[in-house]
């Protein structure tokens, strides 16, 4: 969660000089304008953090309207971050075709919180000419002793698409080559080249899709395909309605994903979140393990969010605010977070919806035997994790606390031990 205002991505997550680093799209005085930039938490252990303050600033002439996402990557000891500045001109513009820039910054740090001057890597002008003015989010990675960064993108025929780059260097880049979808979305946003058990991942957010039955229900959706790009391999990273701009690192031998729980343009999360009043709105989710399984990925808590639970006790019902629950359901289980949000279970499907609090977001199913539920809630937010994270659905919930369980086989309920925060702002 921010220490206050507007959060949404997750940028630059890295794990660098035994420190992980949690950098995230922030506007500190929202509802008050302004654009955002970058906020920042460190933590060793996923259980004590520290808030860093601002990152970086929206403070070049190029990245004016926003410091916008984008990741990083070590060398020889020196932290790199990439990031899109973008700028809308003044004038009459569609800010589609033309009125914008998209410009590619890095950043170096030695540190991890001192940052060097910001350093112009791409324009529009190295973009190829039949793109839009929408290319953005860079993620970087090294791939046989050279790097290479993949950015999201629209093409003027409003086409969603991923151009690559390379560099020998982190330094100096070219066009590499790029993929456009013929019929699936208008833009791709916070795209993700990573390797899972030996097999190659794309991750994108691919805008401007229609509902297709139980699929990219959201406004925009989330997800990957395995090996080989296309609308056919492409599978959702989370059916809830709170989840968008997902980023993965390399931990150790861990792939690790956290995503935004919110959804970018949706006038949804304005009416139904809860927390605005106390001077904050919006968070990331838990961060999730992955794990390659015959062309799909599970995700699952990682286990230092994992240990935090106090022992499991079996119960039907409980009034713990913050909790993790194991869930075995049969055909009939229906189980209530907070005493708003319901999810039923039938032998080969589940059912999702609120009973209060919904603000318009509609009953789902997700068709799958549900075998076994892991559910996470803090009364802000419900993750369920499906027959050990093969599917998930995340909701941001604002009712009460606790959970209540009708007609299950097993349900154990275990309290969640405490994070710590504390500030370390920095001399910049």
């Amino acid at each position: 969660m921010p220490r206050r205002g507007w959060l949404n991505d997750p940028n630059g997550l890295c794990l660098y000089k035994g420190e992980r680093h949690i950098f995230f799209q922030s506007a500190p005085e929202y509802p008050a304008a302004g654009p955002k930039g970058w906020g920042h938490y460190t933590t060793t252990d996923f259980k004590n953090y520290i808030f860093r303050g601002m990152a970086l600033a929206p403070d070049n002439p190029l990245d004016r309207d926003g410091v916008y996402s984008g990741s990083a990557i070590e060398r020889g000891g020196t932290l790199y971050l990439f990031y899109t500045g973008n700028v809308k001109q003044a004038g009459d513009f569609d800010y589609i075709n033309s009125g914008r820039l998209a410009t590619v910054f890095s950043v170096t740090t030695d540190d991890g919180v001192h940052f060097s001057e910001k350093r112009i890597i791409l324009t529009n002008a190295d973009y190829p000419e039949y793109y839009s003015c929408h290319v953005r989010d860079p993620k970087v990675w090294e791939e046989d002793g050279r790097y290479f960064m993949v950015l999201g993108g629209r093409t003027r025929d409003s086409r969603g698409a991923l151009l690559i780059y390379s560099s020998p260097d982190l330094e100096s880049w070219s066009f590499y080559k790029d993929c456009i979808f013929v019929d699936f979305g208008y833009m791709l946003e916070c795209p993700d080249i990573f390797t899972l058990g030996g097999k190659k991942v794309y991750s994108f957010c691919p805008q401007g899709v229609e509902a297709e039955g139980e699929n990219f229900r959201n406004l925009f959706s989330s997800g990957y395909c395995v090996q080989k790009i296309g609308r056919q391999t492409y599978h959702e990273w989370d059916k809830g309605y709170d989840f968008y701009a997902p980023q993965t690192y390399a931990d150790g031998n861990r792939r690790i994903l956290v995503g935004w729980a919110g959804i970018a343009d949706a006038a949804l999360p304005y009416t139904y979140d809860k927390t605005l009043p106390d001077g904050w709105i919006h968070c990331l989710t838990t961060f999730r393990e992955l794990k390659e399984c015959g062309g799909r990925i599970y995700s699952f808590p990682i286990a230092e969010i994992l240990s935090l639970a106090k022992g499991y006790e079996r119960t039907a019902k409980s009034a713990l605010k913050t909790f993790f629950a194991k869930v075995k359901p049969l055909p009939g289980t229906k189980i209530t977070l907070g005493g708003c949000f319901v999810i039923e279970a039938a032998e080969r499907n589940l059912k999702f919806y609120f009973i209060s609090g919904g603000c318009g977001r509609a009953e789902r199913t997700l068709s799958i035997q549900p075998r076994e539920l892991f559910i996470f809630f803090d009364d802000t937010i419900a993750e369920i994790f499906i027959n050990g994270g093969e599917e998930v659905f995340t909701a941001r919930v604002f009712g009460g606390s606790g959970i209540e369980a009708e007609g299950v086989e097993d349900c154990e309920v275990s309290a969640v031990g405490e994070f710590s925060y504390e500030e370390a702002y920095c001399d910049r």
